[in-house]
């Protein structure tokens, strides 16, 4: 009996040291993981140029280049942003500052003044929706959103200055008036040298496609709606107006 309970007790030290080393090779395996960076670089900024003080145009975009990247370059597109001046306040409808940002995936659900609600979100493209039906967590019939499948499980940027409750998403947009203070990705710009919006359903198969690879980079995190892992959004200023 004294022989077999001396077995037994090694064999649960052999399986809690067997599930320690696995724990730490996961963790490990986590932090070596390859980082993702969503570089924004703001490109086109409009000032009033009739005014003595040169102040911003607040009717028209920031407009920046974005590059993802994982080892390499993943995908390429354009940002659209409120204009300028930066602000780190909430309810003033500018764009953040300059820096780098954490991401966590938010169920976006806005309560406005009048009572009513307004989720920001994320469309499927319909030449996407078989390889996004595997991984997007889509609203169902019960969604009072009437856009075809779609998803409000969209990135939050926070920082040490920015904070979470500031709001600031990355969905879909096409010009200056769809956008609070967030992010809008685009492919296609209406104009090379002043762009000031994007083409027609262009913010849709960008939007989509930026967050299947932030989605695909780690999953975990989508389904339990939380930080991101070894994910960065990297936003700096390179202007070609000035």
């Amino acid at each position: 009996t004294a022989i077999n309970a001396t077995n037994t007790n090694a064999n649960a030290k052999d399986s809690n040291m067997q599930d320690n080393i696995a724990s730490q090779e996961t963790h490990t395996a986590k932090e070596n993981e390859a980082m993702m960076i969503l570089e924004i670089i703001r490109k086109w900024e409009y000032r009033n140029k009739q005014s003595n003080d040169n102040i911003y145009d607040t009717t028209k975009p920031t407009v920046s280049k974005f590059t993802l990247r994982k080892n390499s370059e993943v995908l390429k597109g354009y940002i659209i942003e409120p204009n300028g001046p930066d602000s780190i306040k909430s309810g003033q409808h500018k764009r953040i500052p300059i820096g780098k940002y954490k991401a966590k995936w938010h169920l976006s659900s806005l309560k406005l003044d009048n009572g009513s609600y307004r989720a920001r979100r994320v469309d499927l493209p319909t030449q996407q929706t078989n390889k996004f039906s595997k991984i997007v967590l889509c609203c169902d019939s019960r969604c009072k959103h009437k856009a075809k499948r779609h998803s409000h499980i969209i990135p939050l940027l926070y920082n040490e200055n920015v904070p979470e409750w500031r709001g600031i998403l990355i969905h879909i947009g096409s010009k200056r008036t769809d956008t609070d203070g967030c992010l809008l990705p685009g492919f296609e710009l209406n104009d090379s040298d002043n762009p000031t919006e994007f083409q027609a359903g262009s913010t849709t198969n960008a939007t989509a496609e930026l967050l299947m690879q932030i989605i695909m980079h780690d999953e975990v995190s989508y389904q339990k709606q939380i930080e991101i892992p070894n994910f960065e959004i990297v936003i700096k200023e390179e202007y070609n107006n000035e």
